[in-house]
């Protein structure tokens, strides 16, 4: 025996405004969320480019030069030679 009484539903009355706003809204989350994906891929891709011309530079230069620069200007050679927020060479 079925106790289960069955209640009419009807959608709720929606303007064309309030679905173009909910629209709008996730139109917007989702470009921001593209946004923020992209800025990420970014920031791997300019790494990644810094590590590579870091490899660059020392496979340009010889390990005696190497060994000289970090002589004269009293720093180890790493991926950044001279960091302007850091270092001041004056």
């Amino acid at each position: 025996m079925d106790n289960t009484r069955q209640i009419p539903f009807s959608p709720p009355d929606i303007s064309q405004e309030e679905i173009d706003e909910v629209y709008d809204e996730l139109v917007f989350k989702l470009i921001q969320l593209e946004d923020e994906k992209a800025n990420k891929k970014r920031e791997s891709l300019i790494k990644m480019l810094r590590n590579k011309k870091s490899y660059e530079m020392k496979m340009f230069l010889e390990n005696n030069e190497m060994k000289q620069i970090e002589q004269w200007t009293n720093k180890i050679f790493v991926d950044v030679l001279f960091d302007s927020e850091k270092d001041d060479w004056n």
